[in-house]
């Protein structure tokens, strides 16, 4: 029998209950019913499940005094439906070396369902024509046997997805797939983002959502040719080379041209090609003034580069060598 009967009550019921992965609260009241100050100790005990004062739990008490503790308990996250945990709050003053008094204390487990899935979001580029597969993990997250119905929204390409996921255990989990179809008219860049729902059918409003993003990303290309990339020509003479840039990706594209540093003088007739839709060729030329002062054999490089407006990884150069070249006149001499 406990010494001291009224030293701890209960502010509300003895049993709570909660879904898994919850946290259970039990108030209760302490008060020091000896006739001397006591430091009381709560102490818990018996517990399958993870139990804890929520506040301090050695209090110094005046005789008559009280004060409110509460003690929480941590519904496991595995927990089935109807188990419980029956756990002992005790109350002992330090200077008694006993107990002043006791409360039995009940967790229990509802049922509930719950879904969870990942990865929330997944990415995936390629080619027109190119079949992406994406892999998803569902689990039942409520302790209840389940099935999972599948729903996507926003999606424009072909998708191949399962209906349903399940029966799944409680807390099991399984895999699956989802395979998109990137359009062969799919433009670079275009995209198809589309928002996966798994809805639990035994309780509609239990639901988790992921995404999956597929881009067609085109790849592209540009290819430089000259009838000729070196010319000679006597000083003070111009040289034009004739060129032809070829569109070698898979997309529309306009190129900017340019001309690098040289020595000579030289001219683009044109400052960009394009748009061009993929395998057109525009024309376009190059001249290179040779100086009158140009020795002979004497040589200048230049540097001619297209430049993709839409990648500026995508580019070309090509080298175009003039040089002077003189007429020597050769007078035969003749003996008499």
């Amino acid at each position: 029998a406990l010494r001291f009967p009224q030293a701890l009550t209960l502010e509300d019921s003895a049993q709570q209950s909660g879904h898994p992965g919850d946290t259970l609260t039990y108030r209760l009241w302490a008060r020091n019913t000896t006739t001397l100050t006591q430091t009381l100790t709560l102490a818990l005990s018996g517990t399958d499940w993870t139990a804890a004062p929520l506040n301090q739990s050695t209090q110094l008490l005046a005789p008559g005094a009280g004060q409110a503790l509460s003690v929480t308990l941590q519904v496991p996250g595995n927990a089935l439906p109807g188990q419980r945990d029956v756990f002992t709050a005790t109350l002992s003053a330090d200077s008694l070396g006993g107990t002043l008094g006791q409360a039995v204390l009940t967790g229990l487990t509802l049922s509930g369902y719950g879904v969870q899935v990942a990865p929330p979001s997944s990415q995936r580029t390629g080619l027109p024509g190119d079949t992406f597969t994406y892999t998803f993990t569902l689990t039942n997250t409520g302790n209840l046997i389940d099935t999972f119905a599948l729903s996507l929204g926003g999606a424009s390409w072909p998708v191949s997805a399962p209906s349903s996921i399940g029966p799944l255990p409680p807390f099991a989990s399984q895999a699956f797939t989802l395979s998109v179809d990137i359009p062969l008219t799919a433009t670079d860049g275009a995209q198809d983002a589309v928002l996966l729902t798994l809805t639990s059918q035994a309780d509609p409003t239990v639901s988790a959502q992921a995404t999956f993003t597929t881009t067609a990303d085109l790849p592209g290309g540009v290819t430089l040719a000259a009838d000729s990339v070196a010319q000679s020509a006597l000083p003070g003479e111009v040289v034009t080379y004739t060129l032809t840039l070829t569109n070698s990706g898979l997309y529309t594209d306009t190129y900017d041209l340019s001309l690098g540093a040289s020595a000579w003088s030289s001219v683009l007739s044109v400052a960009s090609a394009g748009p061009l839709s993929p395998g057109a060729s525009a024309a376009f030329t190059v001249r290179v003034s040779i100086p009158a002062s140009a020795a002979d054999g004497e040589s200048d490089a230049l540097a001619l580069t297209a430049l993709s407006q839409s990648d500026p990884a995508v580019l070309q150069t090509l080298t175009l060598t003039t040089t002077a070249r003189w007429h020597h006149v050769y007078i035969p001499l003749t003996v008499r």
